[in-house]
């Protein structure tokens, strides 16, 4: 992990994975509704809380541990990045799921 390192791709990695979270949502949909397409923005609500919610579940169901912090990086401003502290289980990934079905709406919708 340590050889892929630098502080590019820690930044590049922290914004993107900041597209994911609670607060983005809270910021871009407002916009969508108000300016770009109100029937986007309502669909894409719904799929970013269905999304939200099965995760969570599956989290719940599977109960797997986040990995240890060392060898896994965490960065030193997590306070500010993540508002859950990262204590919830770390499978499957809401990030990852969120990042699949947003993309695949999208792309389905503009299509």
């Amino acid at each position: 992990q340590k050889k892929y390192r630098s502080w590019f791709l820690d930044t590049y990695c922290q914004i993107f994975s900041f597209c994911a979270e609670e607060e983005f949502y809270l910021l871009v949909l407002p916009l969508l509704f108000w300016n770009l397409d109100y029937v986007l923005a309502r669909r894409l609500t719904l799929v970013v809380c269905s999304g939200l919610v099965v995760g969570n579940i599956l989290k719940d169901v599977f109960a797997f541990p986040r990995p240890e912090s060392p060898p896994v990086w965490r960065p030193a401003n997590l306070d500010s990045i993540d508002s859950t502290h990262l204590q919830d289980f770390g499978f499957p990934s809401t990030h990852s799921m969120n990042a699949v079905s947003n993309s695949l709406f999208v792309a389905f919708y503009l299509t």
